[in-house]
């Protein structure tokens, strides 16, 4: 069961809500755009998504270790 869960305020608008205590997730902003935009932060709260930091540094790893294939060389 995900503890971070969305809810819809009024006019297209959502948050985040922290299911143990009902209230909307602190350090968030109180309306989200859109519903995409909320799932994806609730999702992250979850631990569902990877964090986007982590995506760039396994991209940098694949960069590198192609690099050391095609020149023969060692970085680090």
């Amino acid at each position: 069961m995900n503890r971070y869960d969305i809810e819809r305020r009024n006019d297209d608008d959502w948050t985040v809500i922290d299911r143990l205590t009902g209230a909307p997730v602190p350090h968030l902003p109180e309306k989200l755009g859109s519903r995409l935009e909320a799932q994806a932060l609730a999702d992250f709260r979850n631990r569902l998504a990877i964090p986007q930091q982590e995506r760039i540094r396994s991209r940098l790893d694949t960069l590198r270790l192609a690099w050391q294939v095609l020149t023969g060389k060692r970085t680090r």
